[in-house]
C-alpha cells in the first residue's frame, strides 16, 4: 500500500509514501498514478495524482513527495481524514477486528477505485473517476480452526457471521455489498467533486477525456457514452451489447479521429448479476467515428447467464440440515464465481441452467 520514487536513469531511491499502514482491509496502492502541473496556493506545482482503493484522493510534490492535499471522494469509515503533518490516516478504531470482534468497512476490499484509468483535462482542470461504492465485513478466523483449503482465498479473514450481520442490523450501518458506481468530475485543486453521472448498476469503466471538452466512458449494462465534460450532462450513448470495463482510446487516420473501446466482462466482481441482457459477455473492439453508417447484430449473442430460459430444477430431496450445509458450501467455494445465491454475473454459467442439476454423479 506504498508509492515509491526512483530516479529513472540511475534506479536511485528518492521518496516513498505509504498510504495505508498495517493494513488489514487489501487497501494495495496499485491504482493509476498521474502527473499534473497544478496552481496549489498560488504556486505551480509539478503534482502526482491519485484517487486509490481508500477512497482519499491524494496529491504530491512529484520532486519531493512532499503531501499537498489528501480529501475523500467516495465514502470511506475506515478513516475520517489524512493528517497532514504525519501523513497518516486517522482511522477508526471500530474498523480493526479480531476472532471475537467483528467489522463492517468502506471501501470494500475492490476499493473506491480499482485499477480502471482516470483521465485528467488542463482545460477544464478537472480528473474524471470512475468510482465504486461498496462495503464488506470483516472478521479474524479462529485459527486453531483455520485450515488451508484449494480454491478459495486463504487470507484467514471471514466476510460473514453472526457479529457481521448483526453489525449490518443496527441503524445507521452502510447497506451491505456492491451498492452502486458512478462517473465523476473532481477538482483536484479545491478537492472536491464538480459534478457526478450515476450507473443504474454497480461496475466501473475507465474514462477518457478530449480536448473538445468531451468525456468518454461505459457501464456494466452494456453501454457507452460521451459527456460534456464540464457539466456531466450525456450527450450521446450507444448499446455495446457487453460490460464496458476498460478505458477509451482515440486515435486518427488521414485526418478523421476515432474512438475505440474493449468491451466484455470484468474477472472481477464475480456475483453481480446481470440485470438486462444486453450486458452479455460478447468481448470485441467497438470503434466509433463522426459519420459512421454501421451498426451492431441486430440479435443479441445470448451470454452465459440469460433471463429468457425457464428455470426447471428437480425436485428438493434433501432435509433442511443438508440444504443449510450446500448453502455453506455454495457460498465457500461457488459464490465467487458463480452469484450469490446462484445467480450468475455476465461472464459465468449460470448453475441454475445447468443441465447436471440432474446428473448427481456428474455435479
Amino acid at each position: 500500500s506504498s508509492i515509491i520514487a526512483v530516479n529513472a536513469d540511475t534506479g536511485k531511491y528518492v521518496w516513498h509514501y505509504q498510504e495505508t499502514p498495517g493494513d488489514e482491509w487489501d487497501y494495495d496502492n496499485t491504482n493509476p498514478l498521474m502527473i499534473a502541473d497544478l496552481n496549489l496556493k498560488g504556486k505551480k506545482v509539478h503534482a502526482l495524482m491519485q484517487a486509490p482503493k481508500t477512497g482519499f484522493f491524494y496529491i504530491w510534490d512529484a520532486k519531493t513527495g512532499k503531501l499537498l492535499s489528501a480529501e475523500k471522494f467516495a465514502p470511506a469509515n475506515w478513516a475520517s481524514k489524512i493528517d497532514m503533518k504525519t501523513g497518516r490516516p486517522v482511522e477508526n478504531p471500530d474498523v480493526r477486528y479480531t476472532v471475537t470482534k467483528a467489522a463492517i468497512v468502506q471501501p470494500a476490499p475492490l476499493g473506491a477505485h480499482n485499477w480502471h484509468p482516470m483521465s485528467y483535462s488542463p482545460k477544464t482542470g478537472l480528473v474524471y473517476i470512475p468510482v465504486t461504492v461498496s462495503t464488506t465485513g470483516f472478521q479474524s478466523a479462529d485459527p486453531t480452526k483455520f485450515t488451508m483449503k484449494e480454491r478459495v482465498y486463504n487470507t484467514g479473514t471471514i466476510s460473514s457471521s453472526p457479529e457481521i450481520t448483526a453489525l449490518y442490523a443496527k441503524p445507521g450501518a452502510p447497506q451491505r455489498g456492491n451498492i452502486k458506481s458512478y462517473l465523476q468530475a473532481w477538482d483536484p485543486v479545491n478537492q472536491k467533486e464538480v459534478w457526478r453521472f450515476d450507473n443504474e448498476v454497480y461496475g466501473a469503466s475507465g474514462t477518457m477525456v478530449t480536448a473538445s471538452d468531451l468525456v468518454f466512458s461505459g457501464n456494466a449494462n452494456g453501454q457507452f457514452a460521451a459527456y460534456d465534460a464540464r457539466t456531466g450532462k450525456q450527450l450521446w450513448v450507444v448499446p455495446t451489447q457487453a460490460s464496458v470495463v476498460a478505458a477509451p482510446s482515440t486515435y486518427t487516420i488521414d485526418g478523421e479521429q476515432y474512438v475505440a473501446i474493449v468491451v466484455g466482462a470484468r474477472g472481477l466482481p464475480k456475483g453481480v448479476e446481470r440485470t438486462v441482457q444486453t450486458s452479455a459477455n460478447n468481448s470485441r473492439i467497438l470503434v466509433y467515428k463522426l459519420g459512421a453508417k454501421n451498426a451492431l447484430p441486430t440479435k443479441v449473442v445470448a451470454g452465459a447467464s440469460t433471463t429468457s430460459r425457464t428455470l426447471n430444477p428437480p425436485l428438493m430431496s434433501g432435509t433442511n440440515e443438508q440444504v443449510i450445509d450446500g448453502e455453506g458450501a455454495y457460498a465457500k467455494y461457488c459464490a465467487g464465481c458463480h452469484g450469490s445465491n446462484g445467480v450468475a454475473d455476465k461472464s459465468i454459467p449460470d448453475l441454475r441452467y445447468s443441465t447436471l442439476l440432474r446428473n448427481l454423479p456428474e455435479w
